[in-house]
């Protein structure tokens, strides 16, 4: 009977143990990110749009990506399009990605040719701070 309850006890702190976090932005989801958004932004770059990003757009982006994704990428794009404001800004030479979370109260940006592995800007976002813009937020951190 006591071996019952020490093997019942074990599974339940395993159980437990095991569960995955509810949050969309973790360090898996920003690395991932990053290191896709360099990826994409090269071969964008380079091999799709001839060395000028200006007429890349959101839905391209997006439909690349989940095309391309590298198998550690599993589920980015999902993530992604979980994100409650969704701003994509071209420009000639790179593309930035602004992702705002509600639920995780955080602020995403990244300038796709920066360093893989970490993204450029995360904001911790206040329960008590308003919807952001973030048009507004894009251009303070783009000029």
């Amino acid at each position: 009977m006591r071996s019952l309850l020490l093997v019942s006890v074990l599974l339940i702190i395993t159980g437990c143990s095991c569960k995955t976090s509810e949050y969309l932005v973790n360090d898996d989801f920003l690395q991932d990110l990053s290191s896709e958004n360099n990826r994409v932004w090269g071969e964008l770059y380079l091999d799709v749009f001839d060395g000028n990003l200006d007429s890349l757009s959101l839905d391209f982006y997006l439909e690349y990506l989940d095309s391309t994704k590298q198998p550690s990428a599993e589920g980015i794009v999902e993530s992604i399009n979980k994100a409650n404001s969704i701003l994509f800004e071209p420009s000639t030479d790179t593309f930035w990605l602004f992702l705002f979370y509600d639920k995780d109260d955080k602020i995403i940006a990244d300038d796709a040719t920066t360093d893989i592995g970490t993204v450029d800007t995360l904001i911790i976002y206040r329960d008590n701070d308003l919807f952001p813009d973030l048009k507004k937020y894009a251009a303070k951190i783009i000029n």
